[in-house]
């Protein structure tokens, strides 16, 4: 499945848990002797609510919170005729909607945690919605050498947990182009976090309002954020294809 570029492979893990995920995760997720994709997700029965998200990148590791992911699993689980209004993920609910052309998730709180935050020569927003994103404000993201640029600030020290990296540009009335690099995955067409995180950041600048359009290269999201920094996610999910891991 894919929410606007961002690509994952979704697990029924409802039964009971899986084992060695890790490697499964790296083997998966592979795009050259895998199915390939940014991450693998496990969809379980949570503790906290009926349904719970756990999503692993392809190096293994596993994410706190992936909005892009969570609006695949309520596609998926709205396929297989649930209609869910709450997923656990990273620890705590999330709430979900769905309607024919679009998906909603409640992202929790952006909370600002360094408004100008300096890093081998780059000022950025600090932003945490689950997981950590630093977002930096430049005239054109796609002059960024996000390749060269992107791996070397994930792993700076300023981030002990290692961080999402987006380069953001207000380029219209309450919208912005973003790029992103992510964490554990590299360069990907969407990040829904980061989305939220890009938009979190330019609203506590005051460069847009609290709805924002957020263009990145796979496609549109938009971000609702209320009075208390409380982010809604909005945008698509699809199915690709389904089919059977026999490695």
């Amino acid at each position: 499945m894919h929410g606007i570029g961002n690509d994952f492979v979704l697990v029924d893990a409802r039964s009971g848990p899986w084992s060695e995920r890790e490697s499964l995760a790296q083997a998966v997720c592979d795009r050259r002797f895998g199915v390939g994709a940014d991450g693998l997700i496990f969809v379980e029965t949570g503790d906290l609510a009926p349904y719970r998200m756990r999503m692993l990148n392809p190096d293994g590791s596993e994410s706190e919170m992936c909005g892009n992911g969570l609006r695949c699993v309520v596609k998926w689980l709205v396929e297989r005729g649930v209609a869910p209004h709450a997923i656990e993920t990273g620890g705590r609910v999330t709430t979900v909607q769905a309607s024919s052309d679009r998906i909603s998730v409640g992202m929790g709180v952006a909370e600002i945690r360094h408004r100008e935050l300096m890093v081998q020569g780059y000022t950025g927003v600090l932003v945490d919605v689950g997981n950590p994103h630093f977002v930096v404000f430049v005239e054109d993201p796609w002059a960024i050498e996000l390749e060269v640029v992107g791996p070397r600030l994930e792993h700076d020290p300023a981030f002990p947990d290692r961080a999402n990296i987006h380069f953001a540009a207000v380029t219209g009335h309450d919208t912005l182009t973003q790029r992103t690099w992510e964490r554990g995955a590299g360069i990907t067409l969407a990040c829904g976090s980061g989305a939220t995180a890009g938009a979190a950041a330019a609203y506590s600048l005051g460069l847009v309002g609290p709805r924002v359009q957020v263009h990145l290269p796979g496609g549109d999201l938009w971000i609702d954020l209320d009075a208390t920094g409380h982010a809604t996610m909005s945008g698509p999910a699809e199915t690709s294809f389904t089919g059977v891991w026999l490695a």
